[in-house]
């Protein structure tokens, strides 16, 4: 008898403590979605940078394992005794005769071992045994937490769905949740970037220029630039009503660059260096023979016309770019 009812007593309990687990994953959804709109609403007012997203993506993933943890333990260590009471909160009768029959067949038998004892003790096995027997399984779930639960889930997902809809709010979710994509913050303000890729030899300079479309107002318009080591920001010359350029000079290590007015930046750019050598100088050495008694000449190539007398000699010095 105690064997049926034990094993009827743990099926109640695998069905309670399932309901009690799903009801704790759609709370802590709800928590993780609404905490995650929280900070979307954040990086719209501050425009975090990415190691911060990051920061925030870490501390909500630790927040919500810390909570399932939590969860988890609390109900798995529920013991028999609260599951038996829950069945006998479940029923119409005050008597209790699930956590009766829990107790009595706990309790060390009589000293007497007298057959009335044993016999009290069946009888409250099988009239716990009859109240959950009486009563299909999922009758055990915890419906009014599920239900609570739910509510709140769904809440959470509707307001999800509504931020979906706000192009500022899907920009900064997209920006948490892909911190390390180059996503740059919503603005009315929008940037054209002429050369899109560029590309320049060791050395060389370039010209950068962007056309600013938008609300600009007073805000100024940089060029921030990002090499390994060192970042910097230069101003933008206004060469048209819209169009701002920059040029770079002696450029020798890629680097990237965006463009900014305010909180508003274009997408970053890389600038790829070609490392193939070029000429920078050519120097000449044009020493005349001995017999036309003359001093050597020494000249910049292309700065003088390389003639001389016959038999004299010409030394060429080249200095690469690198």
């Amino acid at each position: 008898m105690r064997a049926t009812f034990d094993q009827m007593l743990s099926r109640v309990r695998a069905v309670y403590l399932g309901g009690r687990l799903l009801a704790a994953g759609l709370r802590l959804a709800a928590a993780l979605l609404a905490a995650f709109l929280v900070a979307v609403l954040f990086d719209v007012a501050f425009a975090f940078d990415e190691r911060t997203r990051m920061g925030l993506d870490i501390a909500l993933l630790l927040g919500a394992a810390a909570g399932a943890g939590y969860a988890l333990a609390t109900i798995l260590s529920l013991p028999r005794r609260a599951i038996a009471a829950w069945v006998d909160s479940q029923l119409p009768s005050r008597r209790r005769p699930a956590l009766s029959a829990l107790e009595l067949a706990a309790a060390p038998p009589p000293a007497d071992g007298s057959a009335l004892g044993r016999y009290l003790v069946d009888q409250a096995l099988e009239q716990g045994r009859l109240a959950i027997a009486g009563r299909p399984a999922w009758r055990w779930l915890p419906r009014r937490l599920l239900r609570r639960a739910g509510l709140q889930w769904a809440a959470a997902a509707a307001a999800a769905l509504l931020a979906a809809g706000l192009a500022p709010l899907r920009i900064h979710a997209l920006r948490l949740l892909a911190p390390a994509r180059d996503i740059p913050p919503w603005s009315r303000i929008s940037f054209a970037v002429d050369p899109d890729h560029p590309r320049v030899i060791y050395g060389d300079s370039l010209e950068i220029s962007a056309t600013v479309s938008g609300p600009v107002g007073g805000e100024a318009i940089v060029f921030e630039m990002r090499d390994a080591e060192h970042a910097y920001r230069g101003a933008g010359f206004r060469e048209a009503t819209n169009r701002y350029v920059h040029r770079l000079e002696r450029v020798v290590q890629p680097l990237r660059f965006c463009v900014r007015a305010g909180r508003a930046r274009s997408p970053w750019h890389e600038l790829t260096v070609l490392y193939q050598p070029r000429i920078a100088s050519a120097r000449v050495t044009l020493v005349p023979p001995a017999y036309a008694g003359l001093p050597p000449r020494e000249f910049y190539l292309g700065g003088q016309k390389l003639a001389g007398l016959r038999g004299s000699r010409v030394t060429l010095d080249i200095v690469a770019n690198r």
